[in-house]
């Protein structure tokens, strides 16, 4: 096969796009490799996330996702989401264990505690804690009350003055009494309970019982529960259901408060709201459950979805009546929250919304409980506010494990959190949006890159691996959608590793091109490594026989497939100085070269 002239290469330039489309030809099994990564990454993408549920296989990629989110989420800025300065944080912290005497202390305690709130204006104060079992702070003062009680029966002589003193004392130091009796005052309280999701949890615990704190919370289900086709609503209702099952979601019981508390509930503004904080499979809290059905028959159509704490406080807090207060829902689950004209929630089929966290512990405002019953702290602080109680005290303190790390986030914080986040919409979403920006994401730093890949060097290869930069400081305020960096990462390591190989072969070329110049014993024209013809003269150089004719040819086609060696010869044949590039980007026989280019041995 001849050898092109030399007008046909100037016509088209030295790095021109048809010796670039060349290039990328002999390296097209780069290119096939990059798609066929492509490929399996949309594939692994799609079955993960686009199935009925996250199938075990795959966790591994959903797991590479959440570390993606934690480390956006340490990285950010605190001025990128702010606190809602109207959520406070009352502590029973170990400082009110210190004042107010060891846990659990007196209800009394909690009772000037809602007085306080009220007097400061307080607009609404939900309890992270259940009050189950009565205070045992008078429990001997009302045995003593209650023996004298049974000696009466009996005919017993028993002091009357004594006996209605005891009497005073007991209904003095009734705490329970005292504190429903502030609950009533002030109005708009959210008292918390919890569900109960395994045998642990239920040891001990009598059906009876399970059935009285059934039968607290069932006035205090959702407000409104709305289909999105009537015509297949109740069937709708039962499969939202029986989707919380494969979850391990579905409350096996419930604990609630006492039904003297829970009657204190009388205003509309006042409920219960459930407190239950369930982590992602790695043990980290990241997203939080709205709504739980919970009943305790058998039959999925008897059973009430129940609200949780962070979605009665907003109710309270905003004075919603019950039917502005609508979960929708549809065939494939909930479908979204509506608070009237004041907020809108979209969900999961499940009712849950991936919280976008403010900050690492102790972002919101924290008071100590003991400060606040003592009137230490300025009323400014809780006028007009949302005020949380929870415990972080050691040893009774709810804490967590969130993106920040640590076993020691508050559990009321990230109540806190979601409250914030209902309140400015301000959820982390995975819609339409964001699942075609991590489609276009895969596509275009995956076929692109490797068609570039292709034609680079192999030194520059790793340039590649920057582009997962921009994936991984992408702030968690928007699309979450690092979960393609898996994909990616798994496309680059590819390429990375072929490149590997291809400079080691290239190493032994390189090694075998020099071997070619430096032969020794040959006579001087089998020098002429590469032989590329002047214009008009393809016929074979005169003595020259087929064999070696056919050897050069092969030469000539090595030269053209190294495209910087090549470009070197054409530079220095257009200067005509025969200087060539410092340093040789191949291993050849510099002033070997330079001798056989004066000489007119290598031909043109």
């Amino acid at each position: 096969m001849a050898a092109p002239s030399e007008g046909f290469w100037q016509r088209r330039g030295a790095l021109g796009l048809y010796e670039l489309i060349l290039t990328w030809w002999r390296h097209r099994i780069s290119f096939l490799i990059s798609v066929a990564i492509t490929l399996a990454a949309m594939t692994l993408y799609y079955f993960t996330f686009f199935g009925e549920r996250t199938t075990p296989i795959f966790n591994f990629i959903q797991r590479l996702e959440f570390d993606s989110l934690d480390t956006r989420f340490r990285y950010r800025p605190r001025s990128a989401t702010p606190v809602d300065p109207r959520i406070v944080i009352v502590d029973i912290d170990q400082h009110s264990q210190e004042v107010l005497g060891k846990w659990p202390f007196s209800r009394t305690h909690f009772a000037r505690l809602l007085d306080v709130l009220h007097d400061d204006g307080a607009k609404v104060v939900a309890f992270d804690v259940t009050f189950s079992k009565p205070d045992q702070s008078a429990a001997p003062i009302r045995a003593l009350w209650a023996e004298m009680e049974a000696r009466k029966k009996r005919g017993e002589p028993v002091d009357p003055a004594l006996s209605t003193e005891v009497q005073k004392l007991a209904a003095q130091y009734d705490a329970d009494k005292q504190f429903a009796s502030a609950i009533q005052r002030f109005g708009a309280v959210v008292l918390g309970n919890f569900f109960l999701h395994t045998e642990a949890d239920l040891r001990g615990l009598y059906d009876k019982t399970l059935d009285t704190y059934a039968n607290q919370i069932a006035f205090y289900s959702f407000p409104s529960v709305r289909p999105l086709r009537p015509e297949t609503g109740k069937q709708d209702r039962i499969n939202l259901m029986q989707k919380f099952q494969p979850d391990n979601l579905l409350p096996k019981g419930a604990e609630a408060n006492l039904e003297l508390l829970t009657n204190a509930l009388s205003e509309e503004a006042s409920s219960t709201g459930f407190f239950n904080v369930y982590p992602d499979v790695d043990g980290v809290v990241r997203q939080a459950n709205l709504i739980i059905p919970y009943g305790r028959s058998k039959d999925f159509s008897d059973w009430d979805i129940y609200a949780s704490l962070d979605v009665q406080t907003v109710r309270s807090y905003f004075r919603l009546p019950n039917e502005q207060v609508v979960l929708e829902y549809g065939p494939v689950g909930a479908y979204q929250i509506l608070f009237g004209p004041s907020a809108r929630v979209r969900t999961d089929e499940l009712g849950r919304v991936l919280i976008n966290f403010h900050g690492p512990g102790y972002t919101y405002p924290h008071k100590s409980l003991a400060d606040v019953v003592e009137r230490k702290i300025s009323p400014d602080v809780f006028s007009g506010k949302i005020v949380l109680v929870g415990a972080t005290a050691t040893g009774i303190g709810d804490l967590r494990t969130t993106p920040y790390g640590g076993l020691d986030y508050p559990g009321v914080e990230i109540h806190a959190n979601v409250i914030d986040c209902i309140l400015h919409q301000s959820f982390l979403y995975r819609g339409a949006k964001q699942t075609l920006a991590d489609v276009l994401l895969i596509l275009f730093f995956g076929i692109p890159l490797g068609i570039w890949m292709a034609l680079v060097s192999p030194r520059w290869m790793w340039f590649g691996a920057f582009l997962i930069v921009p994936l991984v400081w992408r702030v968690p305020d928007r699309a979450p959608g690092s979960r393609r960096l898996f994909c990616i990462s798994a496309r680059l390591v590819a390429q990375l590793w072929r490149a590997g190989n291809y400079a080691e072969w290239q190493c032994a070329s390189r090694l075998t091109l020099s071997s070619t110049v430096r032969r020794k014993g040959k006579a001087q024209s089998s020098l002429r490594v590469w032989t590329i013809s002047q214009s008009g003269s393809d016929s074979p150089l005169v003595g020259e026989s087929k064999s070696r004719r056919t050897k050069e040819n092969r030469d000539h086609r090595y030269v053209q497939r190294h495209s910087r060696l090549y470009h070197h010869f054409r530079k220095a044949r257009r200067s005509r100085s025969g200087a060539l590039p410092q340093p040789i980007s191949v291993g050849y026989d510099q002033p070997r070269l330079r001798a056989l280019w004066h000489a007119r041995q290598i031909h043109w």
